[in-house]
């Protein structure tokens, strides 16, 4: 049931966001929120949804249209990276649209601009900043940036089949287990001080601890590197051990298990989904396969709003749906996930 169900809220999504500009950053009550200035960060996403959902249902003209129009509106000069205020968070995601969209057509043009655009990366990668959607905080780092970074490379790599994509993933794999990864605990910690210790806090966020593994199942899948499987069994096993109520995902919790912050956040839960179907896939774990649809169906009783489509971005500690525009950005994590049990 998940495949009809992603087709509907796929073009409900796209009917409601685009105008002959572009496309929205949010939905207020099914309809779409204009005048807001559009972010790289959320057009990159879209343009990817676009393009994985073309794939997915070939039938529907609209998702490959969409993606063209996405695939000519992020070269605008609006969307360039300003090298001030270079995020590598938001520039993953364009080098995963332009993978998809190469996928998808079958043509070489997005090669150039993928090397282009991580030539430019690859002046970051020493600080990447924080990642997400807030502002930068100054004297910290983050794992983020360089979560979505493996991601997109990956997928380059899977597309293109150059070593060189290969190659970069396999630096990021370096990076986690030299910088990121705790390894008193086996934790990936959400902040990190200048010199690449704990920050004060030492903030475990529950979905980045179930999307690790998945990169890591993955990239498993790809080398055979025998470090990856322990280190993402580690994080999955703390996550499924502390960090669901009543069957959803918190937010965040210290490494000790005992919670920080258990607001349910729509992001975590499908990041829960796409861990469970892959570690079923991947490492045969019927029981995994089994949660990954009581999972979604979670997302579709609590997450969904009566429209059938669109959603609340979070729940309150008491699992209260928060009434809020419903942002644009987290349709990345609900295809990401529903292509799992498609």
């Amino acid at each position: 049931m998940t495949a009809p169900w992603l087709e509907r809220a796929g073009l409900s999504w796209l009917h409601a966001l685009e105008d002959e500009r572009g496309f929205a950053e949010s939905v207020l009550d099914g309809v779409a929120i204009r005048g807001a200035a559009p972010t790289g960060v959320t057009q990159f996403r879209l343009g990817y949804c676009w393009a994985h959902l073309a794939q997915l249902f070939p039938q529907r003209a609209e998702f490959a249209r969409a993606a063209e129009k996405s695939f000519r509106l992020v070269q605008e000069e609006a969307f360039a990276p300003d090298d001030a205020d270079f995020r590598v968070y938001d520039q993953s995601f364009f080098l995963l649209f332009m993978a998809w969209h190469s996928r998808l057509t079958g043509e070489r043009a997005a090669y150039g601009l993928l090397k282009a655009r991580y030539a430019g990366m690859e002046r970051h990668l020493d600080d990447a900043g924080v990642g997400g959607f807030g502002p930068q905080l100054p004297g910290l780092r983050s794992h983020n940036p360089y979560m979505h970074l493996s991601e997109a490379l990956l997928k380059t790599f899977r597309v293109t089949q150059d070593e060189y994509w290969l190659a970069q993933a396999r630096n990021m794999e370096e990076l986690f287990f030299t910088r990121l990864l705790d390894r008193d605990s086996g934790l990936v910690f959400e902040f990190l001080n200048a010199d690449w210790s704990v920050a004060e806090g030492r903030r475990v966020e529950i979905g980045h601890q179930l999307e690790w593994p998945t990169l890591l199942l993955e990239m498993h899948a790809i080398t055979g590197s025998e470090r990856l499987i322990p280190a993402a069994d580690r994080m999955y096993d703390f996550a499924v051990q502390f960090g669901f109520e009543d069957g959803a995902a918190i937010d965040a919790l210290h490494e000790d298990g005992s919670p920080i912050d258990r607001r349910r956040l729509l992001w975590s839960q499908t990041e829960a989904v796409r861990q469970f179907a892959i570690r079923g896939r991947l490492r045969g774990d019927s029981d995994a396969q089994a949660r990954a649809a009581e999972q979604w169906q979670h997302i579709l009783s609590h997450f969904i709003q009566p429209n059938g489509w669109s959603w609340y971005n979070r729940l309150d500690a008491d699992g209260v749906p928060v009434v809020e525009p419903s942002n644009a950005r987290l349709l990345y994590h609900v295809v990401s996930a529903a292509a799992e049990l498609t």
